[in-house]
């Protein structure tokens, strides 16, 4: 419960006291590697998730909690490996496919990264976050319409969250739509949001 408080440090050291007690305890390993990613401790949260894999190799969130390390890191190709494994262990869910997604959109490969996150639209179309991958990803393909299209259903499903303002008003800067686009980023502006 306190990853969810963000007091990831008070994390980090009861968890430890877990795996002091159960040193084969898996889950504790990869909540600890969680909470030290979130505290930007990559290199401890790397050796905690490697952990949690060797001891429970079959966890998909261990999988994409360890992909998403190295996302942070900028090392896509071991992100991709990583959420490849996790969506091996369940194709049915979204978030292998969305993240993997971004991952190959972050390494310019508009194709793979369509396939996969239009897939994690159709597994789980009521998240904002595909939607708003695959419009990046129609923004760089300089498909700006599309663009539009994918950032208005972020924000449809998740109207608090700036970041959508601010993509899709650069869509509306780059149709040339200049109301729409100073719209959207005095919206992101007033939820907080500056690029």
């Amino acid at each position: 419960t306190y990853t969810l408080n963000g007091d990831y440090q008070k994390a980090v050291r009861d968890l430890t006291k877990a795996i002091e007690l159960r040193p084969e305890f898996a889950l504790a390993y990869r909540h600890r590697g969680e909470a030290y990613s979130s505290l930007e401790e990559y290199d401890s949260a790397l050796e905690d998730l490697d952990k949690a894999i060797e001891l429970d190799p079959k966890d998909y969130d261990s999988f994409i909690s360890r992909g998403n390390v190295y996302s942070y890191q900028k090392d896509y190709k071991r992100s991709i490996i990583d959420y490849t494994e996790a969506i091996d262990l369940n194709d049915e869910n979204a978030t292998g496919f969305a993240y993997r997604g971004d991952s190959y959109y972050r390494s310019k490969d508009y194709t793979k990264a369509l396939k996969d996150l239009n897939q994690a639209i159709e597994i789980r179309p009521k998240w904002a976050y595909p939607w708003n991958a695959r419009g990046n990803v129609y923004f760089d393909k300089k498909d700006y319409k599309k663009a539009v299209v994918d950032y208005t259903m972020a924000i449809e499903l998740r109207p608090e969250y700036g970041l959508y303002y601010s993509s899709r008003g650069d869509a509306y800067k780059q149709l040339g739509d200049k109301t729409k686009s100073n719209a959207d980023y005095a919206k992101a502006k007033e939820l907080g949001y500056t690029p």
